[in-house]
């Protein structure tokens, strides 16, 4: 299972700087362009629903989910349980600088 998974859109210099984050501390995550993967985001249902949870906390981008630290490494992407809000590139910033 991937331990963040980062909702951005093309352009957006702080979704290139959260990437680059994720890539520099060699950390595993899916990446969504909200534009580009929208037919992605809908054909799975658990990655629409966290996207929508994200959405509550702010209209813009990233949108950046960290992996609960009590979930298996092995289990199934679940929005609803096994991950959790992180905010933006500066709180995903500040975490892998921890």
């Amino acid at each position: 299972m991937v331990q963040y998974i980062v909702f951005g859109k093309e352009g957006c210099p702080y979704c290139k700087r959260a990437k680059e984050g994720l890539m520099s501390a060699n950390k595993d995550f899916l990446y969504f362009d909200i534009n580009l993967d929208q037919s992605k985001i809908n054909e799975n249902s658990e990655i629409k629903s966290l996207l929508n949870r994200g959405k509550i906390a702010s209209g813009t981008v990233p949108k950046v989910f960290v992996r609960k630290d009590d979930v298996a490494a092995n289990s199934a992407v679940d929005a609803a349980t096994n991950y959790r809000f992180l905010g933006g590139s500066n709180e995903l910033l500040f975490q892998l600088k921890k």
